[in-house]
Parts: structure tokens; C-alpha cells; sequence
């Protein structure tokens, strides 16, 4: 598996970057249901005056929390793929990370993240602003796709005939499947099998770099 940089400048948060960090600290330790606006003050070093003053209510610093998450897990999975594209790694050894990178239905570590998109994208429905912020996240996200497309397509890794935007928004589509899965319950793909053909359907666009 490609590593993830984890290194980031120090950067001061702002109230509502702690006062969300403190609500996520909160749900992991006692869960959403128990969660209490007192905890979370006490959590960031805070007043419930400081949570008014960013949030509505309760219900939508935990929507906070979740975007926030979300936001975050996918980006790590954009960077996993950029390092995998800027690597030395070709033919087999290309192969054998691009399987890896593929995330398995039964993968307990990534189902929460799609519960999370879930999540995340019907609180758009209900909140105007994290409309704003999903389709401002979307549209970042996909643009660094297309740029990752791209220079993979200059050095000759992919076909330069292929439609940079396309392919940036197929490659977001297995996840999505992966969403569709969960709700499909029994229906739900073999494991293996759904590894096996997300390669073969991935692995021929990526035909630059299976030569040794």
C-alpha cells in the first residue's frame, strides 16, 4: 500500500475547527446519541456561547463532525491514488499496489466512510451551507483528479486519447457502488470477485505502466 503523508504545518484552528475536533473526540468516546453540548465546551476549553455563535444546534455541529470526516477520508483516498500514479512502480509490481488500493466490500475501516457520504449528502437536503460545502469539496476534489489524470497522461501512463474529466469522475464511481452495496444488504458483491473486477475494468486504463 502507498503511504499517506501525515505530516502537516502547525496551523492555529479557528473556534468552529475546535469545537468540531471536540464533538468528534466526544462521539468517539460515548457515541453520537450520548453526546452533550456540555462536553464538548468542556472538550474544546470553550463556552456554549462559542457553540451558538457557530452552530443553530446540536444537530448541526454533529453534521459538522460528519462532513468534516468525511471530507477528510476522501482526500486521503486522492493522495493514495497521486503517490500510487507518482511512484517508480510498473508492470507487476504496479498491478499488485493498484489491488491493494481497491477497497473491499467487507472492509469494515471503509464502510464507515461511506456512511459517512450517506450522511453527509442528505444533510445537503436539509442545510443549505453544507450544500455549499459538499459541492465545494466535490468540485476540489474532481479537479485534482483531472490534474493527477493528466499528468499521468503526459508521462505516458495513460492514454492521452481519454477524457480526463470522465475518468476522474469513473474512478469516484466505485466508491459510490461500494454505498449502494451497503444498502443492497445480501446483494451485496463476493469480496473477491468485486476486487477482481474493479482491476479488470481499472488496471487496462493505466496500460502505460504495465510494461517493465
Amino acid at each position: 500500500m502507498i503511504s499517506v503523508a501525515t505530516s502537516r504545518p502547525v496551523v492555529e484552528l479557528t473556534v468552529r475547527e475546535r469545537l468540531v475536533r471536540a464533538a468528534a473526540a466526544v462521539i468517539d468516546e460515548v457515541g453520537e446519541e450520548q453526546l452533550t453540548l456540555a462536553q464538548v465546551v468542556r472538550r474544546a476549553e470553550l463556552t456554549t456561547g462559542a457553540v451558538y455563535s457557530n452552530f443553530a444546534n446540536r444537530e448541526e455541529l454533529v453534521i459538522a463532525v460528519y462532513v468534516d470526516e468525511y471530507s477528510g477520508r476522501m482526500w486521503e483516498g486522492v493522495v493514495m491514488l497521486e503517490q500510487l500514479l507518482e511512484s517508480d512502480l510498473r508492470g507487476p509490481a504496479f498491478s499488485g499496489a493498484l489491488t491493494h488500493y481497491i477497497i473491499r466490500p467487507d472492509d469494515d475501516r471503509f464502510r464507515s466512510s461511506r456512511w459517512l457520504r450517506i450522511r453527509a449528502v442528505a444533510a445537503t437536503q436539509r442545510f443549505p451551507h453544507v450544500n455549499r460545502a459538499m459541492s465545494e469539496l466535490q468540485t476540489q476534489i474532481t479537479e485534482r483528479l483531472i490534474d493527477v489524470v493528466e499528468r499521468a497522461q503526459v508521462r505516458g501512463d495513460i492514454d492521452p486519447e481519454r477524457d480526463p474529466r470522465a475518468l476522474a469522475l469513473l474512478l469516484q464511481q466505485f466508491g459510490f457502488a461500494l454505498v449502494l452495496a451497503d444498502l443492497s444488504g445480501d446483494l451485496a458483491p463476493d469480496p473477491d470477485r468485486w476486487v477482481e473486477l474493479v482491476h479488470a475494468l481499472v488496471i487496462p486504463l493505466f496500460a502505460g505502466r504495465l510494461a517493465d
